[in-house]
């Protein structure tokens, strides 16, 4: 038996949790100081910066989303059913606008490793690469959901990224984290091989949350990400406390908005 959501009230999620008062805006200086003070006592390590496609990707979700919203002066919503044909003419574009595939090329990969980031996807690519049936591509290719390497560089360009078995029992594999959430590579990785395997990493997420928020915290303070990474997060720790719990209650309200006003007082719609 599922869980009952219909009598959730998610309006009540994080009602109990003391948001302190918004801060006074503070100086960049200001920042930088406490900053400094909030990481003085990390241990020295190596900050591995977010890739720059993976930015670049990112912005492009960003960019799509704020093109998909409603525009504040419009009266009306757009009906549901409308919504839904227009991501489904985005899926088939992406299934019916590709290149030329090459299936019977054995430096295609048996497998796939996708993830939510600070997740563990590197630890995974660690441990597979010491396998020695298991041949990793060069790199994070970014490749089904990058239109240029997709639709112009092609599978020529993909290929390159790997070596060719050296025996029967070797397979190929890449492992690009942010496949995992993109409605581009979905249908492309499917067009390539409907049977391929795809390993999804996946954790904890509030242990996520606060990693990847130290990990952004770490190479702000450290020169390695520039300041704006941490919009949203918070300089230092008590901010980001506060803004997590603001969060939190945010998407309480958001829930009970959709189960009482799309869903018809339940989660079923």
């Amino acid at each position: 038996m599922g869980f009952d959501y219909d009598h959730v009230k998610f309006d009540e999620i994080g009602k109990d949790l003391k948001v302190d008062p918004v801060p006074k805006k503070k100086t960049v200086e200001q920042k930088k100081v406490e900053l400094e003070f909030d990481i003085k006592d990390d241990p020295v390590k190596e900050v591995k910066d977010l890739h720059t496609e993976e930015e670049l990707i990112e912005e492009s979700v960003k960019e799509e989303s704020a093109a998909q919203k409603v525009s504040g002066d419009e009266k009306t919503r757009e009906p549901q059913a409308a919504n839904d044909r227009a991501n489904h003419a985005e899926l088939m574009m992406s299934v019916n606008n590709q290149p030329a595939i090459p299936k019977d090329d054995p430096r295609l990969p048996k497998f796939i490793v996708v993830g939510v980031m600070k997740c563990g996807t590197g630890a995974t690519q660690h441990f597979l690469h010491n396998h020695p049936d298991l041949q990793q591509a060069k790199q994070e290719t970014y490749f089904f959901n990058n239109d240029h390497k997709y639709l112009e560089l092609g599978y020529d360009w993909y290929l390159n990224m790997y070596k060719f078995p050296t025996h029967d029992h070797q397979m190929n594999y890449e492992k690009t984290p942010t496949y995992y959430k993109s409605v581009r590579a979905q249908p492309r990785i499917k067009a390539m091989n409907e049977t391929v395997k795809l390993v999804n990493i996946a954790c904890d997420n509030v242990r996520r949350t606060l990693s990847r928020f130290l990990h952004l915290q770490h190479g702000v303070g450290t020169g390695k990400f520039k300041a704006d990474k941490l919009e949203g997060f918070g300089h230092t720790l008590d901010e980001f406390n506060r803004n997590l719990k603001v969060t939190l209650k945010n998407l309480g309200d958001f829930l009970e908005d959709v189960k009482q006003n799309e869903g018809h007082g339940t989660m079923e719609g």
